[in-house]
């Protein structure tokens, strides 16, 4: 069973990016509150204490390189990063490296990087150009598209483009089929659909989030168009989850798993926090990379963290289908918890019923 934070999130310049996103919650916080000025890039001592905490006490370790944008950090950083990790390949450690980017900084030099080091990069894009540009524009305001469509184009030929994911907003949501349509016509299947959500300190929603109800109506209109394809090279990440755990497999996305406690992210600074879907507060934090890493998986808030984790299990337990969501995402229940509830729950199970009736429809189930 995974230890508690042993996937890494890692935010080498914290919020810092070349775009501003209407919709992302990396530069709001307080210490990116002024753009870069608030930004730090971590130093090569806290990477290296960085990567020696979470290769340490584990075999196979994920590192995910996040943003803001990472590229910001050069690739001098990365450079670091792969000779800080090399001691520990020559041990056997087993060490993945996922990068999640706009791709606007990527070139041929960054896709041979990758490339010759076994890094795999994510790329943001929200679907068409109509839609991406509408949220998705560097600070002056001039669109982004072109330059990611480029950077997706050149991480395919390294062959190391892992897929899109696509925010789900207020903006594209009533798209559906014609987001699902671009992707496939332009060769892009690996997709994972995510909802903007999430609201700031004072309590307000952040711009274009959506209702789950919107963002689930918008996935089963994926998932019927994606059977009427029957392509098995499109894979769905969202679906493909709950799919294959009904038909007795185990692929889990991270909000299937029900182990929130897995997922560290850590800024510039070393600092340590839960899962940055989580308020970056102080409730939140377990520590730094130059403490012991028994030290912080004991440490009060992360014990917390896991009871609170557990509470809510007990409280969904009998349900049909929790051994697939295993409680789902703490950002969704966190505000129900103390309440002793869960307002998302009736839409995931209309939901889940959904999906299982269009299993048995086709006699997969």
């Amino acid at each position: 069973m995974p230890k508690s934070l042993s996937v890494a999130i890692v935010k080498p310049v914290d919020g810092k990016c070349n775009l501003r996103c209407q919709y992302c919650y990396m530069w709001r916080y307080s210490n990116c509150a002024r753009a870069d000025e608030g930004c730090s890039k971590m130093n090569f001592a806290t990477l290296k204490l960085l990567i020696d905490f979470f290769c340490s006490g584990q075999q196979d370790i994920e590192f995910i390189w996040h943003g803001g944008e990472p590229l910001l950090a050069g690739i001098s950083f990365y450079r670091q990063v792969v000779e800080y990790q090399q001691k520990w390949l020559d041990r056997g450690k087993n060490i993945a490296n996922f990068v999640q980017t706009n791709a606007t900084l990527v070139n041929r030099n960054w896709a041979r990087f990758f490339a010759e080091n076994k890094f795999v990069a994510g790329v943001s894009l929200d679907g068409p150009a109509e839609y991406h540009n509408l949220v998705r524009c560097y600070k002056n305001s001039q669109k982004s598209f072109t330059a990611t469509m480029r950077g997706i184009s050149i991480l395919k030929e390294a062959s190391v483009f892992n897929g899109v994911s696509c925010c789900v907003s207020d903006i594209n949501y009533k798209h559906p089929m014609e987001i699902l349509e671009f992707f496939i016509k332009n060769d892009i299947k690996s997709l994972k659909f995510l909802r903007v959500k999430g609201q700031d300190s004072h309590g307000n929603p952040y711009p274009h989030s959506i209702s789950q109800q919107a963002y689930l109506e918008f996935l089963l209109s994926v998932l019927n168009r994606w059977i009427e394809i029957d392509d098995v090279d499109i894979e769905i990440r969202d679906l493909k989850s709950i799919i294959d755990l009904m038909l007795g497999g185990e692929f889990r996305e991270c909000v299937y798993m029900g182990r929130c406690d897995i997922f560290a992210t850590v800024y510039s600074d070393g600092s340590i926090y839960s899962c940055d879907a989580l308020p970056k507060t102080r409730e939140f934090y377990f520590g730094r990379v130059n403490q012991p890493v028994k030290d912080i998986r004991k440490s009060a808030n992360l014990l917390k963290l896991i009871r609170m984790i557990n509470i809510h299990k007990k409280f969904c337990g009998a349900c049909e289908y929790f051994k697939i969501c295993k409680s789902g995402c703490l950002q969704d229940y966190l505000p129900d918890l103390l309440r002793g509830g869960n307002s998302s729950c009736g839409d995931l199970k209309r939901y889940y019923t959904t999906v299982r009736s269009k299993l048995l429809e086709y006699d997969l189930l």
